[in-house]
């Protein structure tokens, strides 16, 4: 029997089954849309609690830094634990500049845009008058940046001494010396004195010295002679109040030198002495003899800011140095001298004669030549002013009157004709004396940036090429008597030391001192200046580190600017200062990507939430008080050991290296700058006090009227300027090298 299947068809079940599709669809389309708008403010959320976390943690970050630079003495340590939620630490090397500069003139400004970011140049503007020169300096402020000393082919000693005190942690330094294919190392404690003869093989070649710390490095040849001595705080003239000093055995003189009545401490073998000296003539001078059967280093400190001279072997007549003018340059309108016994030999590089005005006495220096004075001259009374028409240079000599020429015994160096201190790219003398006739004059020619090629002309035609990767130099024999004559044909700036007879003395400087370049202009607007450093802005920090090291870029910079005053083309205008300070960064998500919170110099700054910058805590006291200002910046850096990005939590070790005392003096007017995007965050902060002040409400940017307010007020672009109505500026300005060594937590 055939059975038939019937397909039975229920249309109410097929609707209610398709109904439930339709619904849960309906609930997942719901779903979707909540989670579109709900993800988002989750993620808002956890970002905000990442940004309140990090800022948390870096407020203690940026608490226990200003400290340490404010409070703690090199070795000083802190310890701190960083943790990380979701997002990751890194450090950041763009935008690292920080810069503050000091005008010594009045109604004068001097600002920089773009300094401190790794690279060879930035723009600088000053428009309050004709520019002639700058020079910059190696502050060397982080640990990997080596001092480094040469010193010429000579046969002669080295009298070494510390320059540190209590700003670094190093109680003695490694010294390693480089003698051709020798290379000796010697550990000099903080008060000790290393005495080494040169040269160290039978050969004589150049010597060059590397050093953790700053060092006080006299070269003596036979029986020495005469030099200045840097002062331990000098300030922007050149002069300072405390000296540490290696004096070689035998008779030696110290020579103080100030423009007032001055009171002189000084300590020998813990005995200490004060005595006082009273103005005489146009100044004041204290000498001291001591009588040594070893090098012994004595400290002196002055109740004026003075300069510091050293005779060695006072008897003889051997010694010749350069005479800073009272602005602390080498070519000037006003000097004073005392009446050491000697000559002066003064040099006008100028075409025109120029007249010089000795207490009443007048004497006359033909153009484009040079002078000999017996000193002191009869009639004058103490120390003496000289003054001059123009520009003129000088050296003051032990060496005999009677001697022909213009060339005297001891070490000193050619004065530049473009900048007015020891390095530059125009050189003139006269190169005449019984030296010449003996092989006793010699000179040598070292770099003062990072490359140079120049050429000589007159007594003798030479060129050459100095390279600071290969640490080149020249030493030459010029030859006959004539002019002598030398110029920059290409790159930067050199120095040319004078080495005559076989006896003198001078201090040995750092080769990161005194790079100087012309600027011969005047100008409103912003010029760009050239560093005499490699660009070093797309290495790594690693390669920044080898860069220190070997000094082929600086670690923080003084900038000296030179221009015309109302006598003198060669005036101290304006100091500036920058450093180079990398930012800690915190980097996480929300709703948006590269939210971070930076602590950078003692400040911590966020673009959260919306990605605009703003300041969230700063650990500084750098309003100031009335006209005192005070700022104590601390410059954060890792170790090479340190961990230096990822997502752990990290235990923190900050220690202080050392500090560098850059200011301290009463100033015309002080500005300041922060490179990036959180420049103005914190120049803002800094000027918030300002809207209290009637008078700026009433005449905005109207300083002269701006009588109710002293503290900073914002320039906008990262910039701003310290105000204090009526009144000059007490500025203090120093950097603290910190150490940032992070470990992994339980590593």
């Amino acid at each position: 029997m055939n059975r038939m299947n019937t397909l039975i068809s229920d249309q109410k079940a097929a609707n209610s089954a398709i109904a439930t599709v339709l619904m849960f669809a309906g609930v997942m389309s719901i779903i979707s849309i909540m989670l579109v708008s709900i993800v988002p403010v989750i993620n808002e959320l956890q970002g905000a609690i990442e940004s309140s976390d990090a800022v948390s943690q870096f407020e203690d970050l940026s608490e226990y830094e200003s400290q340490l630079a404010q409070r703690g003495l090199p070795g000083s340590s802190s310890e701190m634990q960083i943790e990380p939620v979701l997002g990751k630490l890194e450090w950041d090397l763009k935008d690292t500049g920080i810069w503050f500069s000091s005008s010594w003139k009045d109604n004068s400004e001097l600002r920089l845009r773009n300094a401190g970011n790794f690279d060879n140049q930035f723009d600088i503007r000053y428009p309050s008058g004709k520019l002639s020169s700058y020079c910059m300096d190696d502050l060397h402020l982080q640990f990997e940046s080596k001092w480094r000393y040469e010193i010429p082919p000579v046969l002669g000693n080295l009298i070494i001494a510390s320059k540190s005190h209590i700003t670094s942690s190093i109680t003695s330094s490694s010294i390693t010396l480089i003698q051709g294919e020798n290379e000796l190392t010697y550990s000099l404690e903080l008060n000790s004195v290393l005495e080494i003869n040169l040269p160290i093989e039978n050969s004589i070649e150049k010597t060059t010295i590397i050093s953790d710390v700053e060092l006080t490095i006299m070269l003596m040849l036979g029986n020495g002679g005469v030099t200045f001595i840097k002062p331990n705080n000098p300030n922007h003239n050149d002069l300072g109040t405390i000296w540490k000093i290696p004096l070689p055995a035998g008779n030696n003189q110290i020579n103080l030198i100030s423009e007032d009545e001055n009171l002189i401490n000084l300590i020998i073998d813990d005995e200490e002495i004060t005595e006082k000296v009273n103005r005489i003539g146009d100044g004041s001078i204290w000498s001291k003899s001591f009588e040594f059967d070893e090098p012994k280093l004595i400290t002196l400190e002055s109740s004026r800011n003075s300069k510091l001279l050293l005779q060695t072997n006072v008897n003889s007549n051997y010694g010749t140095t350069n005479w800073q003018s009272n602005n602390g340059l080498m070519l000037g309108t006003e000097f004073i001298i005392p009446p050491l016994s000697g000559s002066l030999i003064i040099s006008n590089n100028k075409e025109d004669s120029t007249q010089i005005d000795i207490q009443g006495a007048g004497f006359s220096v033909p153009g484009d030549g040079m002078y000999k004075l017996e000193w002191p001259i009869p009639g004058t009374n103490g120390v003496t002013k000289v003054s001059s028409q123009s520009d003129i240079s000088i050296k003051w000599t032990q060496d005999n009157i009677e001697n022909n020429g213009f060339l005297s015994s001891g070490i000193s160096y050619l004065v530049p004709k473009d900048t007015g201190q020891l390095s530059g790219q125009k050189f003139s003398t006269m190169w005449t004396g019984d030296y010449t006739e003996n092989d006793e004059a010699h000179i040598y020619i070292t770099l003062a940036g990072s490359k140079a090629s120049f050429n000589f002309s007159g007594v003798f035609n030479a060129s050459g090429n100095l390279e600071s990767t290969s640490g080149n130099s020249y030493y030459l024999n010029p030859g006959d008597n004539g002019k002598l004559n030398s110029n920059v044909t290409s790159g930067q700036a050199i120095k040319i030391m004078q080495i005559i007879g076989d006896s003198g003395i001078t201090e040995i400087r750092d080769k990161g001192f005194q790079r100087c370049l012309p600027l011969k202009m005047i100008a409103s607007g912003w010029i760009n200046i050239e560093l005499p450093w490699y660009d070093v802005s797309e290495l790594t920090l690693a390669g920044i580190r080898d860069a220190w090291t070997k000094g082929d870029h600086h670690s923080g910079i003084r900038i000296q600017l030179i221009g015309e005053s109302d006598t003198s083309e060669y005036s101290t205008l304006a100091d500036a200062w920058v450093v180079q300070v990398p930012a800690l960064k915190y980097v996480f998500t929300s709703s948006i990507r590269n939210l971070e919170v930076v602590e950078k110099g003692g400040f911590v700054t966020t673009n959260h939430p919306e990605g605009n910058p703003s300041l969230s805590y700063s650990a500084l006291a750098a309003k100031g008080n009335e006209n005192l200002l005070g700022v104590h910046i601390p410059v954060m850096m890792p170790t090479t050991s340190s961990i230096t990005s990822g997502s752990s939590n990290v235990n923190v070790q900050l220690k202080v290296i050392q500090t560098t005392f850059c200011t301290n003096e009463n100033t015309k007017e002080v500005r300041m700058g922060w490179n990036g995007k959180y420049g103005n965050s914190i120049t803002n902060w800094l000027s918030e006090d300002i809207e209290y002040s009637d008078d700026w409400i009433s005449y905005p940017n109207q300083f002269d009227l701006l009588s109710d307010y002293t503290g900073w007020v914002d320039r906008s672009n990262g910039e701003a300027v310290y105000h204090s109505p009526n009144k000059n500026i007490d500025f203090t300005l120093t950097f603290t090298a910190i150490s940032f060594d992070a470990k992994e937590e339980g590593g």
